[in-house]
């Protein structure tokens, strides 16, 4: 239990120093910079989560593996050679056997709760995004609405293109 206090206090100590670096060279008041810091900042923590889910894929295969050969290994030393064909085969049937009647009925469990955890995680990056971005979006359609209305404006007023205004012909 203690180390995962290390841990903690590492991480503590490392946040602390990160957001001291990230302040003084961030203008965080500009909306469209904390969104691309933010967004950097995302990708940096689905780089690590996919880089740890990664590792502990390879560490349980190799167990799995490992365990495999071990169990194979132990089970040669003490079988006659005229039923160890049938007793490790017998041991890889049960498997298969556990896997075809285990998997269908755990595997949407897992389906559900997985897309349970993968909406509610993205539903929150969303609305983080459209709560920074969303300003800066309005901002850009509201210039472009301003400039639009004014070039109907003078159009109308036949100050484009030596035009007459309209209704005065």
């Amino acid at each position: 239990m203690i180390w995962f206090g290390v841990i903690n206090a590492g991480t503590l100590v490392l946040g602390y120093l990160t957001a001291e670096v990230m302040g003084r060279r961030l203008d965080v008041s500009s909306v469209s910079m904390a969104a691309r810091a933010l967004f950097v900042l995302d990708a940096l923590t689905i780089a690590g989560v996919l880089a740890f889910a990664i590792g502990a894929f390879w560490l349980m295969e190799i167990a799995h593996r490992l365990g495999e050969l071990l169990y194979l290994a132990w089970l040669n030393q003490g079988l006659e050679p005229g039923v160890r064909a049938t007793v490790i085969s017998m041991g890889s049937q049960a498997n298969a056997l556990d896997q075809v009647a285990g998997g269908p009925a755990i595997g949407p469990v897992g389906i559900r709760a997985a897309l349970a955890g993968a909406a509610i995680t993205l539903s929150q990056a969303l609305w983080r995004y459209f709560g920074l971005v969303g300003p800066v979006l309005e901002g850009v359609i509201r210039r472009q609405m301003r400039t639009n209305l004014e070039t109907l404006k003078d159009l109308l007023e036949g100050k484009e293109e030596g035009r007459e205004p309209a209704g005065e012909e």
